[in-house]
């Protein structure tokens, strides 16, 4: 079987883990690892090379990175660069795997299917927590009927991102920082 060749725009944390996930996989080849931070991405490919005992190609310039033969890029960057990036990987013939979303507002969502329908290339969005072990675990006890019966629920996604995500010197400290 031919190895998925993937690239990964985004050399902080979610880059980071998801590099460990790629590299655990046997039918794929984490090829190069893009951030235009040049601390960040030496820092992640040193990680990587420590702890996974893997050398990775590294690129500061993410059209480097998609001419590199991959398959499929996974965009880990801020997420006001998800829609361009992704919309570029389409034109090329990379599926762009985006994690958490891909757009801004509903224009920017019909320019990705626009884009997908008329290149023939898929796009998926990834998500970090929908198959954790506390996400499962609820799962398996509301299906063993050990919640009882339930008479109202309540879910959100409420916890505060401002902590941690600038560190005290104003650095990013988190993909998500660039928001803030």
């Amino acid at each position: 079987m031919k190895k998925v060749k993937v690239a990964i725009i985004g050399a902080g944390d979610r880059g980071r883990v998801l590099a460990g996930s790629i590299i655990a996989c046997d039918n794929a080849e984490l090829v190069v690892l893009c951030d235009y931070n040049e601390e960040k991405l030496l820092k992640t490919a040193n990680h990587i090379k420590e702890r996974h005992n893997y050398d990775v190609k590294t690129s500061k310039d993410h059209r480097e990175a998609l001419s590199m033969g991959i398959d499929i890029a996974i965009i880990a960057t801020a997420w006001m660069q998800h829609t361009e990036l992704a919309l570029e990987c389409m034109e090329k013939g990379i599926i762009p795997a985006v994690e958490v979303y891909g757009a801004y507002d509903l224009e920017e969502c019909w320019e990705l299917v626009r884009t997908s329908e008329r290149t023939g290339v898929p796009m998926t969005l990834l998500e970090n927590c929908n198959f954790d072990r506390f996400e499962l675990l609820c799962t398996s006890l509301h299906r063993h009927g050990l919640f009882g019966d339930v008479v109202y629920c309540h879910g959100s996604y409420g916890h505060n991102l401002t902590h941690g995500l600038i560190n005290y010197t104003g650095e990013n400290a988190h993909f998500r920082g660039l928001e803030y």
